[in-house]
Order: structure tokens, then C-alpha cells, then sequence
């Protein structure tokens, strides 16, 4: 009777144990683009096999930063998410004790060291796991480039407008452009002016600080803005109208040759044409050695200080995880960017060119590693507002206006 009883006991056991509900941990990401989110799924499946008592529950949602933020004033913040280590919004979390510290995890010995500092906090601590390297680009067709005749990329901005014109005389269009979102207006004005100007966040922070206005530096600005304006003179008609995943599709079924995008877009690009001969090449400006790359810490991700004890032990176990070489592999190999994470590769031939430029040590970080998002966001306004009019003096006006009332 004791040993049935016993039985039954230990079958109970192994029935509650088997039925037990997984600890279930929302995992806030901000990318959008279809490549990252693909890629966090097929790791959190190869998570779920090897900890089956804890659930990954991915959440990504439009227009992710302010939505972050206003769960963080709500005190709803998620256990493990994603953001930005070298953006100042970040640094200011830190501060106001949002994010668990790193520091001291094993985990991160396997991060590239230069990107280890790049995320750094301004308390020298580590509070994100950089997991991919990011960069703009002028991501190309080759097959396209090959069929006007042109056997090499360019390095310098004539340059660039030569290959516009070949491309054209060949009845090719030379560039997609998704402008509808202001968020990659930005993105592309920002490559293109720190190719153009690389004093140009100097000259933002100055008017910002209340040093000077953009009105009186004008001159660089003025030939940003002429810049932005003839690249998409060689456009696909309506780029206004065009969203990024239109953008990128366009460009990836061939309908233009050239998009100016970051290469968080690569692996969405190549899962909308797998077999497109894919290319990419610095933005340039006057000469291919003052030119810096506009290249950074883009995936990484935190833990909530608030979280719960099983939350925080369930996101080290992710963070540990995903920082594995093989699983960081496969993660940049479907998102499409460099990682972070060493014992892994990013060896595709057809973008040597941004590896060879970023190997010069000629680079800059994005305008948020020093410049406030809010002050950003109303600078990319402004730039959209210069290509649905093309006033360029009413867009030297609007960026101090901008940074007037973004500072208020």
C-alpha cells in the first residue's frame, strides 16, 4: 500500500512538474524591420528547447522609443528590452535608476572590446549587451551596376553623380527612397551630412548650447540640404508617399539600383529577393579620406532594475544565451548587421567597402550619442519639410526653430 501510495505521489509530482506554467518575461524590442525580429524568434525558439520553464514573449511595436518612455513614467516597464547604450536618452535612464547593471557578467568577455567602451555608461559601467554593429549605407544593385557598365563604386560625391547619370543614361533609376517616415529622412540626412560636414553635430550641440545659430554656420547646411535634394532628383516617382518596407522592397525587386538605408534593413531587403547580388559602399562626400562612416552600437539589450528576482535571473539567462558565438551567428545572419560578439563573422565580399571604411578608424556616431531624441526628431521634421518643397532657406530657419522649441 505504501509503495502505491508512493506511486502515486511521484506520478503527481511528475504530472505538476510537466504542467507547471513557464515564467512568462516580455522582451520589449524596437526594430521594427522584419529581419531583426525573424532573427530574435529563431534564437528565443533554440532558448525555449534548452530553458523550458521560462517563456520569451517578443513585443515590438510601432514607434517604440516613445512608447518605452511612456511606460517608463508609468512604472510598466518591461523585464528585458532592447535600446540604444551610446544615445544620451539611455545614459539618462541609467541615471534615474531604470536599468540594471551588467557590470561584472561573465557574458560580456565575449563582446568586442571596442564596442564594450562604446557602450560604456558616463560611470565607466556596463548596462546593455551590444549585440550588433550598425552603419548607413548606400546599399546597391550589382547586377544592375554591372549591366550600365560601371565596374567600381564610388568613393567621392562627383563620383556618386557620375554613377547617377550612367544609370539614368541607361534607362535605370538610380535611387528608392522611402520619405513618408521622418524617422528615415533622418537616417539618410544624417549619414549625408556627417559625410559632408563631419563638424556638423558640433555645429547642432553650438546651437542647442545657445552658442550659435544654425543661421549663422549656414553655409555647410545649405550644401546638405542641395545634397539631399539632387539624390532624389534620380528617384523613384512619390517617395513622399513611399514607406521603408516599400522602400526596400522597390529596391530589392530591382525597380532602382541604389538605396541609402542602414544595414538594420539588409536582412529585410534580402528576404524580399534572396537571390538579389546585393552590394554596399559608404556615403561619400568630397573626398573618400575626410568622409567618416556613420556607424555604431545598434541591437543591445537591458534588464528593468524593477524587474522581479525570477524576471532579472530569466533575462541573464537570455542576455548569456543569445551572447553565445553561435547563437549571435545566426542572430546577425538573418538581421543582416555585423555583431558585436566575438568568434563570429560578417565575410560577405559585396560589403567590403563598409568593413575597409570602417577599419580606417574614420567613423562618427549618430546625432543621439550628444544631441537629445526629441531635438533629433525635430531636426528630421524639418528635413522632410525640405524635400516636399525644396525651400532651403526655409529649412535653415525651421532646423533653429526646431532646436528652439524642442529645448523649451
Amino acid at each position: 500500500m505504501k509503495k502505491v501510495f508512493s506511486l502515486v505521489v511521484a506520478l503527481c509530482l511528475l504530472l505538476a512538474a510537466s504542467t507547471a506554467v513557464a515564467e512568462k518575461v516580455e522582451f520589449f524590442q524596437q526594430k521594427m524591420e522584419e529581419g531583426p525580429q525573424r532573427a530574435y524568434a529563431e534564437v528565443i525558439k533554440r532558448f525555449k528547447d534548452e530553458n523550458p520553464e521560462i517563456d520569451i514573449e517578443i513585443n515590438t511595436v510601432p514607434d517604440a522609443g516613445t512608447v518605452l518612455m511612456q511606460r517608463i513614467a508609468t512604472n510598466d516597464i518591461p523585464p528585458i528590452f532592447s535600446d540604444y547604450p551610446t544615445q544620451m536618452q539611455f545614459k539618462k535612464k541609467v541615471k534615474d535608476g531604470y536599468i540594471e547593471c551588467l557590470e561584472g557578467q561573465a557574458f560580456l568577455s565575449r563582446v568586442n572590446h571596442g564596442m564594450i567602451d562604446l557602450a560604456k555608461n558616463l560611470d565607466g559601467k556596463t548596462y546593455a549587451l551590444p549585440l550588433s554593429q550598425n552603419y548607413m549605407a548606400i546599399f546597391y544593385n550589382i547586377d544592375l551596376f554591372e549591366k550600365a557598365g560601371i565596374v567600381s563604386t564610388p568613393k567621392t560625391w562627383d563620383e556618386l553623380i557620375q554613377v547617377c547619370d550612367t544609370l539614368t543614361e541607361k534607362g535605370i533609376v538610380p535611387f528608392s527612397f522611402g520619405d513618408k517616415d521622418a524617422g528615415r529622412v533622418g537616417h539618410c540626412y544624417q549619414a549625408l551630412s556627417q559625410a559632408t560636414y563631419p563638424g556638423v553635430v558640433d555645429a547642432i550641440v553650438s546651437a542647442v548650447d545657445g552658442k550659435a545659430k544654425i543661421a549663422d554656420q549656414a553655409e555647410p547646411f545649405r550644401k546638405i540640404a542641395e545634397r539631399m535634394l539632387k539624390l532624389h532628383e534620380y528617384a523613384l516617382p512619390d517617395y513622399m508617399g513611399t514607406a521603408d518596407t516599400v522602400m526596400w522592397e522597390n529596391f530589392a525587386t530591382g525597380k532602382a539600383a541604389m538605396c541609402i538605408t542602414g544595414s538594420y534593413a539588409r536582412g529585410t531587403i534580402m528576404i524580399s529577393n534572396p537571390k538579389l547580388n546585393l552590394g554596399a559602399f559608404p556615403v561619400p562626400g568630397d573626398t573618400y579620406e575626410g568622409s567618416p562612416l556613420l556607424t555604431g552600437v545598434d541591437a543591445a539589450l537591458c534588464i528593468s532594475a524593477s524587474a522581479t528576482d525570477a524576471q532579472k535571473e530569466a533575462g541573464l539567462k537570455f542576455l548569456e544565451f543569445i551572447s553565445r558565438p553561435e547563437n549571435a551567428q545566426l542572430w546577425s545572419d538573418i538581421d543582416g548587421a555585423p555583431s558585436c560578439i566575438l568568434e563570429t563573422t560578417y565575410s560577405d565580399p559585396r560589403v567590403a567597402p563598409i568593413i575597409e571604411k570602417a577599419a580606417t578608424g574614420v567613423v562618427c556616431d549618430w546625432y543621439a550619442s550628444r544631441v537629445a531624441t526629441q531635438v533629433t526628431s525635430e531636426l528630421y521634421q524639418v528635413v522632410q519639410g525640405l524635400l516636399l518643397d525644396g525651400d532651403i532657406d526655409a529649412y535653415i530657419t525651421g532646423l533653429d526653430e526646431a532646436i528652439e522649441a524642442a529645448s523649451i
